[in-house]
């Protein structure tokens, strides 16, 4: 399950690389969060350089940590059934050629009618329906 925009990054200080591949994460591609985490990286003296992939170091992450660039997690998000709205699914260039890639709106911004407790059904049922509950809409068995 794709569950949050990532972008990955190589860390420079002083002009040597000190982290390969690290990853920020947030809701959204470059929200709030991350910016404040580029910023305090700067800010300390580090140089980040995003990850030379098909989609330019931008992708996402899974439920386990690990991350996809935009293209694998647009199939991973369709070949799992996870809901998303393909309304916001990026083509045109943005990932390599001929691609297309997932766009954080894609797992953020549902038409109205979507049912969202099919979601317990299918995915991480016991602490899907926990959350929904909380929020009062799970009718899971």
């Amino acid at each position: 399950m794709i569950i949050a925009a990532a972008n990955k990054y190589n860390v420079y200080k002083d002009g040597e690389l000190v982290m390969e591949d690290y990853v920020i994460v947030d809701a959204g591609h470059f929200l709030r969060n991350m910016y404040n985490t580029l910023d305090l990286l700067k800010q300390a003296g580090y140089e980040l350089k995003p990850v030379k992939d098909r989609s330019r170091g931008q992708g996402f992450i899974s439920e386990n940590g690990e991350y996809f660039d935009r293209a694998d997690a647009l199939d991973i998000v369709k070949a799992s059934g996870q809901q998303f709205n393909p309304e916001y699914e990026l083509s045109m260039g943005f990932v390599e050629e001929g691609l297309r890639g997932l766009d954080s709106s894609c797992i953020r911004h549902f038409p109205e009618d979507i049912n969202f407790s099919d979601m317990c059904n299918n995915f991480l049922p016991e602490k899907c329906c926990m959350r929904m509950e909380m929020m009062g809409e799970c009718d899971c068995d």
